[in-house]
């Protein structure tokens, strides 16, 4: 009897090196944060986090951005900023992203708004979609649904995403299977549409720091590659203290050892306001450094 094996999906030529941001629109130490990022050696960007309302409008953590298809004037400096960071002196950010979730509210909201107005122009989300990639210079929106799990639903964002000219990536730390499900049904629909696949190695996601082989197997038919990632060093506790856990020479070591046991898309961390808070762990350069210099110890 013969057998024919997959083959896995060659690594991209330059690995994408990613941060999600963290951080209000207006906290005072936004423009620190971006300069910061710029500095470093990341390809992505990824903007954490965006929450949906029942309306459509879009808050970025605490601070609204963008209702009723304009943008919110207290955002427009931060606009501003996220826009320039792709044409920052000497930078090597090539990709802006708009995280949505991390809550248990923003997908159970996307759909309610697509059941009742569907996936078009019409649906009060899109034009408020619409004005962020505009005004931000978005190439993609990310999937951080934790809560929601709606197939359809996060197939017809995926298609509004597309119809403006954006990528989908997603951030899954369980449901492996829900998640190949949807990349693959996105991508019948809207073929390349879906690109990424950033896992989460934390929290969560923990136990996925022994498991990245299963991860990229099931990945296989859809031609991905995973990246996973790690949180930075950052506050816990009460008084808060800046945990040991993860330092960016820890991230360099974690990296080698994923990138030996299996062909990785690249790296990733979270989030640039705990390396602010806690800069012992290293500033966002260092750990974009650390995770290029483990993703090169591959033995692959």
């Amino acid at each position: 009897m013969s057998t024919t094996t997959t083959p896995k999906p060659a690594p991209p030529a330059t690995p994408n090196i990613a941060i999600y941001t963290g951080g209000d629109p207006t906290d005072e130490n936004i423009s620190t944060l971006f300069n910061d990022i710029a500095a470093g050696t990341y390809t992505t960007v990824v903007l954490w986090a965006a929450h949906v309302d029942s309306f459509g409008n879009i808050n970025m953590n605490d601070d609204p951005v963008a209702q009723n298809g304009k943008l919110v004037s207290s955002a427009q400096a931060w606009a501003k900023l996220v826009a320039g960071l792709k044409s920052a002196p000497k930078t090597t950010i090539n990709r802006v992203e708009l995280s949505i979730g991390g809550d248990s509210t923003s997908f159970a909201n996307i759909a309610s708004l697509v059941s009742q107005y569907g996936s078009g122009s019409s649906n009060p989300l899109y034009p408020n979609l619409q004005i962020l990639q505009a005004a931000l210079n978005l190439d993609a929106i990310n999937y951080d649904d934790e809560s929601e799990y709606d197939p359809k639903s996060s197939a017809d964002l995926a298609a509004m995403s597309a119809n403006l000219g954006m990528r989908v990536s997603i951030c899954p730390f369980t449901n492996q299977q829900y998640w190949v499900n949807l990349v693959t049904a996105i991508n019948k629909s809207n073929p390349g549409t879906a690109d990424a696949v950033y896992l989460q190695c934390y929290d969560g996601g923990a136990d996925n720091t022994y498991d990245l082989p299963s991860w990229n197997n099931s990945f296989q038919p859809t031609g991905l590659n995973i990246a996973p990632g790690m949180w930075a060093t950052h506050e816990e506790g009460t008084p808060p203290v800046c945990t040991t856990s993860t330092s960016a020479s820890q991230a360099e070591t974690q990296m080698a050892k994923w990138a030996q046991q299996t062909s990785l898309a690249g790296g990733w961390m979270f989030c640039g306001t705990d390396m602010l808070n806690c800069p012992g762990g290293g500033t966002p350069a260092d750990y974009s450094t650390a995770i290029a210099s483990g993703l090169k110890q591959s033995s692959r």
